[in-house]
């Protein structure tokens, strides 16, 4: 069965201000409030705005008070729970956390909503990170960026997997209004060092982690079956293609997938014609680069819970 929970919470006192769930206690709970949501995730150099959601049904004291949510903390978890044959609940998970930049509640006839939008831990206008580069000449570009991230994020942890060939010759220093703007020079940059089909370095935050990758170092793939496609891959554009799965939090930015190798499984008698004509033409390795989670919870299609991927083919 489809799967939400709402969690927010004050982020002065840990202590929880409201939560909005459809499985408690181990069973899924019938009369759940519906859901709206529209969760973006890609990397920092090419910002997609903020994640959305919307609550039906709240009451009057909820609406009159939404404005008391801004700046508050807020974990989002998606996914499907046990009731259906297909349903897979070790893919449910969070799939956004961070502060609420925007809340308003709706009265329009019957209906009763409140709006959320939200952003990652990386500061407002009112309360700006203190963004600051100083890479240091003959310093790795690891070492440089792990020293902004400690001083601009401090209660978020750091992965970073880039080249340690990322030199350069000279200092470079600089400040930066935000994570994205950072982000987009660090890309830009990067790609002027090594040159020649080198991607960048890309930065992006999943969940409460700020994550440095450029592709050199490649993770076990995960398998992506048959079975989880909403719908057929497609091209996009050169060279990226995308696919809709049921909800899942377990795909992120800058992860490794394999699609299935046929679109079908057949058996010798049943084959009509050439074998080829069942073989998937997204076969192999892709990266990752665009998450977006979107799901009406009370919507009955397929295509009101899925989250879709763009990525690109990728040859170690």
């Amino acid at each position: 069965m489809r799967y939400y929970k709402i969690v927010i919470s004050n982020p002065a006192t840990n202590a929880v201000v409201s939560t909005y769930t459809s499985y408690a206690n181990g069973k899924t709970i019938p009369g759940a409030l519906n859901i709206e949501m529209d969760i973006p995730t890609t990397v920092y150099a090419q910002p997609m705005g903020q994640a959305w959601v919307r609550v039906w049904g709240i009451g009057l004291a909820a609406i009159s008070q939404a404005s008391n949510l801004v700046g508050m903390n807020i974990i989002v978890y998606a996914g499907m729970q046990a009731g259906l044959p297909l349903a897979n609940p070790k893919q449910a998970g969070i799939i956004m956390q961070g502060q609420i930049y925007q809340a308003f509640g709706n009265w329009i006839g019957v209906d009763q909503t409140l709006d959320i939008f939200a952003t990652p831990y990386v500061g407002t206008i009112q309360a700006p990170s203190n963004v600051v580069l100083n890479w240091k000449a003959g310093t790795p570009l690891s070492s440089a960026l792990a020293q902004t991230l400690s001083t601009a994020f401090p209660g978020l942890t750091q992965k970073i997997s880039i080249s340690q060939n990322l030199v350069l010759s000279h200092d470079e220093v600089g400040y930066y209004s935000s994570l994205t703007e950072l982000a987009q020079w660090v890309q830009a940059k990067t790609k002027s060092v090594i040159g020649g089909s080198y991607q960048g370095v890309d930065i992006h935050i999943s969940e409460t982690t700020v994550n440095v990758q450029d592709g050199t170092t490649t993770t076990t793939p995960i398998a992506v079956q048959f079975q989880e496609l909403i719908g057929q891959p497609t091209w996009i554009d050169t060279p990226f293609i995308q696919f809709k799965t049921i909800i899942r939090s377990d795909i992120g930015v800058g992860d490794y997938v394999t699609m299935p190798m046929t679109l079908a499984t057949t058996t010798a008698p049943s084959m009509i014609g050439s074998p080829t004509k069942v073989k998937s033409s997204f076969t192999g390795s892709f990266k990752i680069q665009v998450v977006r989670h979107v799901g009406n919870f009370r919507q009955p299609d397929a295509s009101s819970w899925v989250t879709t991927f763009n990525a690109y083919p990728y040859t170690a």
